[in-house]
């Protein structure tokens, strides 16, 4: 299989495809789901990724078998969460862009057979937060120090300080919203940016204690979610839940720093583990103080606005509606107003 475009590769983000593009070029599978046409063919309905977002593709029946003749290679030719290199054509779909694939192969076992990999580079290709991940650390900590007093502030910084490096690279989600390298800390800082300016409106709001909620109400997703290429669960993760993970991890740091302020750990660890607002959206109990509350609403606002942005840039087609989105049960209207 041959990937040249002329002497060079061409790599087409994702977000720039448009309908009749040639690609030929590197992806993350993301996902891959065999199905069958109404004659009973089969067919790969795969999501793939890079930087700049996924989008679906097809390979159907004559292009699966094609896959047979690397049967004595002893490697699978298409592998889930691995790089793979295409050869296809983009189509428009229900309004949407789709890849329609010639050809697909892991690098892997592609450079086994070629002995090279021309212009791959992996950075394309994982999903990242489009800021600057250094910058937006600074922030959230200038924001920390202008907003929260000891004894609290001692506890929050010693906690980022504690897992700087993980809460930089963590996603925010597995899926729906910020599901990518540096979501968490973009989330994060957003939900304490809108914090600190909404709090002061409001005076019997303790505003150390909601920016730190803020700043902390997540932070159970450094070990809930790892980052290979994709975001994906970790069995800790999976059996407890980020936000009994994060009331742990701040209890644990409180008693390293023989920080003894019950009262203000039991109010803090009940803003993260009611953040959800509800016991059917993962919530372990409803959000019961002012500030719990107010990081309920935010952190919800965020994430919705996140997947409305993502959802109405994956409109390419134009259409007036998007597709329906499950995380927020609805379509959305495509177009923005303008003045």
């Amino acid at each position: 299989m041959t990937l040249k475009n002329e002497n060079k590769i061409l790599h087409i983000p994702v977000n720039s495809m448009k309908e009749g593009d040639s690609i030929k070029q590197y992806f993350l599978l993301a996902e891959r789901i065999v199905k069958k046409t109404r004659k009973g063919d089969e067919y790969w309905d795969l999501t793939l990724m890079d930087k700049t977002g996924q989008i679906n593709a097809k390979l159907w029946a004559d292009s699966i078998k094609k896959l047979e003749r690397y049967a004595h290679y002893g490697i699978e030719p298409v592998k889930v969460n691995e790089f793979v290199a295409i050869n296809g054509v983009v189509e428009e779909y229900n309004g949407q862009n789709q890849i329609k694939i010639d050809k697909i192969i892991n690098i892997e076992l592609l450079e086994k057979i070629t002995g090279i990999l021309e212009d791959f580079n992996p950075m394309l290709l994982i999903l990242s937060t489009p800021y600057d991940i250094e910058e937006m650390w600074h922030e959230l900590n200038d924001l920390i120090d202008e907003f929260i007093q000891e004894p609290l502030l001692s506890l929050v910084k010693y906690c980022l300080s504690r897992y700087e490096k993980r809460f930089k690279e963590a996603p925010a989600a597995r899926f729906y919203h910020h599901a990518y390298r540096g979501g968490l800390l973009e989330h994060t800082l957003n939900v304490t940016r809108a914090v600190s300016k909404v709090a002061p409106l409001y005076p019997m709001i303790n505003i150390s204690l909601v920016v730190a909620g803020a700043v902390l109400h997540d932070i159970g997703k450094i070990i809930e979610l790892g980052l290979k290429k994709i975001p994906e669960y970790s069995i800790q993760g999976q059996l407890t839940g980020h936000s009994v993970i994060g009331r742990d991890l701040i209890i644990d740091t409180a008693r390293d720093l023989k920080w003894d302020y019950p009262d203000i750990i039991m109010q803090l660890t009940h803003i993260i583990l009611s953040h959800h607002g509800s016991l059917e959206f993962g919530a372990s109990v409803l959000p019961k103080t002012r500030e719990a509350i107010l990081i309920n609403l935010f952190d919800d606002m965020d994430a919705k606005l996140k997947m409305a942005d993502d959802l109405i840039l994956s409109n390419t087609a134009n259409e007036e509606f998007t597709q329906y989105h499950r995380g927020l049960g609805r379509s959305l209207y495509g177009e923005d107003i303008k003045f």
